[in-house]
Formats: structure tokens, C-alpha cells, sequence
């Protein structure tokens, strides 16, 4: 008898508190489905258990994460004693090749939507659907184009937004970094691609730089 509430004094912290309820998980996966349709949704996206997460205090408790006794312990408590908790569902798009993270979605402890991004609404799952330059793809472009290599690994990531007055899009936003900055990460520049994930054209340049010191 005495083992097995061992066993279960290990365990069941772990499944309550480290992990997000399937409950909260379907929530957020009926709120893809009513923008993307069911069938889409089965085909193409994947829930990212690694980056999604129970937010408490500005706190990410990672929802794959192996927690510690320590860490179940704190985490038990942070929960316990928290004025607010959410929660973020992340998913991957496997359109082309893998996108890893292009969806998220933010509930409160309730289940009520907080906010969305990556598909806000029915209108551009069209434009989703539709794309046929891949994050490779976009990269030889970017290569081709002559964009600097910078000095660190290029960000690339997808966006859904407008370039030069035109309407929302898909976009392949490629960042490089130029200046490094400071160790803090001040004062860091770089330039930034945009390509049209459905044409592979519109291609334009921006540039950022992050926060000077005083």
C-alpha cells in the first residue's frame, strides 16, 4: 500500500499541474476548426506541445516539460495562490513544409478566447491554402536576391500582413542582423525581406534596429 501512494504522489502532480487539460486543449482546437474546417485542420496542423503553455505571473510552464519535484512543487503553489491564469495552444503548419508555431491561441482559465494569431479569421485560410513558396524555397530567393547573410543565422518566419499599400497577405519575413550591439542586445540593427509566400515576388526591404542605451 505504502508504494503505491508513492507512486501516486510522484505521478499525479505531473498530470495535473504540468500539462494543459484536454478540455482547455479541445477549446482551442474547436476555435481553428470553426476558421480552418475540420478536414483542413486534420490535414495540416499539429499541436506544438513544446512551446505551448500554462502562463501564471508572466511565468511559461511548458506544457511538454519534465518537471522536477521542485519545480511541481512551485508550480502547485503558483497555482494555487495565482489571481490569473491562461493558457496558449500553439500549432505547427505542416503546408509546403513544416511552420512551426504559426498558430496561437491564448484562453483564460475558463476557456473564453483572449486572442488568436497565424489564422485570425475564415477570410485568409483561402490564402493559407494557396501558398506555394516554402520557407526553403524562400530562403534560395532571399540567397539569390542578394540578401546580406548578416552575422547571425537568418530569422525567417511567415506573417499575414500588407507591404506597399496592398492588402493583407502571406509574406516570407527574412531578418538578418548587421549591427550586434551591445551584451545587453541593444543597439542592434538589421534589415528585413519580405516575399509574397504565393508568388515568390513583391519583394520588399525594411530595416530594425532595437533600443538605444542611455
Amino acid at each position: 500500500m505504502s508504494k503505491i501512494l508513492i507512486i501516486l504522489f510522484l505521478t499525479f502532480p505531473l498530470v495535473i499541474f504540468s500539462q494543459i487539460s484536454e478540455k482547455i486543449k479541445k477549446k482551442a482546437d474547436s476555435i481553428l476548426i470553426s476558421i480552418t474546417q475540420e478536414r483542413v485542420f486534420d490535414e495540416i496542423f499539429q499541436y506544438n506541445c513544446i512551446e505551448s503553455a500554462t502562463l501564471i505571473q508572466n511565468t511559461y510552464w511548458y506544457d511538454c516539460a519534465d518537471l522536477t519535484h521542485k519545480q511541481k512543487r512551485i508550480l502547485k503553489k503558483e497555482i494555487k495562490h495565482a489571481n490569473e491564469i491562461s493558457y496558449e495552444m500553439v500549432y505547427d503548419c505542416t503546408l509546403l513544409d513544416t511552420m512551426q508555431g504559426l498558430v496561437k491561441i491564448r484562453l483564460n482559465e475558463n476557456g473564453s478566447l483572449i486572442r488568436k494569431s497565424g489564422i485570425p479569421n475564415k477570410e485568409n485560410i483561402d490564402d493559407l491554402l494557396s501558398l506555394k513558396i516554402s520557407k526553403k524555397k524562400a530562403k534560395e530567393i532571399a540567397e539569390n536576391d542578394g540578401f546580406s547573410p548578416g552575422l547571425k543565422p537568418w530569422t525567417i518566419y511567415l506573417t499575414y500582413e500588407s507591404q506597399a499599400n496592398n492588402s493583407k497577405q502571406y509574406y516570407w519575413k527574412i531578418v538578418n542582423t548587421i549591427i550586434l550591439g551591445d551584451k545587453l542586445g541593444c543597439n542592434a540593427k538589421g534589415e528585413i525581406l519580405y516575399i509574397n509566400a504565393q508568388t515568390g515576388e513583391d519583394r520588399s526591404k525594411s530595416s530594425w534596429e532595437t533600443a538605444h542605451t542611455q
